[in-house]
């Protein structure tokens, strides 16, 4: 459940790093997370945040620049860069373009900017998370993370009561965090940031009644 978390999130421990991964199975609020560093930053600083794939609508209500392409990422200076779904930025599943990968981030670096990925585990692979100062993780399976990656290495030799056998599993409204040291942050939930309500539930059952008078005209048809 979400809970009520009136503090803001250390935003300088957490973006004062080159590069700072958000990892998590689906549906556990990557992007809830990625809207708390977004608004807190906000909030305190005047730096430029440049966005990709978070939806138009949402990225006005977050007052926030958007782009698009490898190209456009290489263009900006000096801003904190937020990327969900790494995936579809980066083609990570070819191994010819990790060099490709590489020269992006270092340009990224090189322009002075700070930036967040955010993934599935699975998406993080051994050369990218050796990049990362700062890991922030949510609910996943520990069999998804990549053996003998970075990530994979701070969350085994997490000892927290939060990591089981099998799963790493936190509060709705909690992300673990590590730069070194391990700590936990608490996140806001923003109702008008979340989209996935509007989304239409498939398997709502029709009222008793209606089904009722579905099963008469059926049954009076084979009569």
């Amino acid at each position: 459940m979400w809970g009520e978390c009136p503090e803001m999130i250390n935003i300088n421990r957490i973006m004062n790093n080159d590069l700072t991964i958000l990892t998590s199975r689906s549906n556990e609020g990557k992007s809830m997370v990625l809207f708390n560093l977004i608004k807190d930053y906000k909030a305190r600083f005047k730096g430029d945040i440049w966005v990709f794939g978070v939806k138009g609508e949402l990225c006005k209500s977050l007052d926030v620049n958007i782009f698009n392409s490898l190209t456009e990422l290489e263009e900006i200076k000096n801003s904190i860069i937020i990327v969900d779904e790494v995936g579809l930025l980066f083609d990570l599943e070819d191994r010819k373009n990790r060099k490709m990968v590489d020269l992006t981030l270092r340009m990224v670096n090189h322009n002075g900017n700070k930036i967040v990925l955010c993934g599935l585990p699975t998406d993080f692979k051994k050369y990218l998370c050796a990049k990362a100062k700062c890991f922030l993780f949510k609910t996943l399976v520990l069999s998804d993370l990549i053996n003998g990656s970075r990530a994979k290495d701070v969350i085994m030799q997490y000892k927290g009561t939060e990591r089981g056998t099998f799963l790493l599993n936190l509060k709705q409204d909690e992300v673990l965090c590590f730069d070194g040291k391990y700590w936990k942050e608490n996140v806001n939930y923003y109702l008008e940031l979340d989209l996935k309500l509007k989304n239409v539930d498939l398997f709502v059952q029709e009222k008793e009644e209606k089904v009722f008078v579905k099963k008469c005209k059926i049954e009076k048809v084979k009569q």
